[in-house]
């Protein structure tokens, strides 16, 4: 019943991000070291490259070196629940913001800026700093 559920947002409510997330997954198909399955989304774990934690609707994808940290697959799940309540606006109101900070080092100031505080929120993440 669930993977009814996601095939069924994945191909109407979430169609653009999946389709985009069909793209990054073609990229790194050979780089794929694990694929898992966490609430409602597919996880993809990659074993190189930049992509440290993305999400696209139902699809995850998250570096190797951050799957160790239960907290980075609560954050991007948040911001798969982020897809689910703006639909096709998540990429400008989400994923433009996310794309933004990613050049901010420092953890602490990035996760406390919008939306990655909102994603952890959704997330249930508890950080400690």
């Amino acid at each position: 019943m669930k993977l009814l559920l996601i095939i069924l947002l994945s191909c109407t409510w979430e169609l653009l991000q999946s389709i985009i997330a069909m793209y990054v997954l073609l990229v790194n198909c050979k780089n794929i070291k694990e694929v898992q399955r966490y609430n409602l989304s597919i996880v993809f774990i990659l074993k190189k490259g930049s992509i440290y934690g993305l999400s696209l609707g139902r699809f995850i994808f998250i570096h190797e070196k951050k799957i160790n940290n239960d907290d980075t697959k609560k954050h991007e799940y948040g911001h798969g629940l982020q897809s689910l309540m703006l639909w096709i606006f998540y990429l400008f109101i989400i994923g433009i913001p996310s794309l933004c900070n990613q050049n901010i080092r420092n953890e602490k100031i990035y996760f406390s800026k919008y939306p990655e505080n909102w994603a952890d929120k959704l997330g249930n993440v508890k950080r400690k700093y």
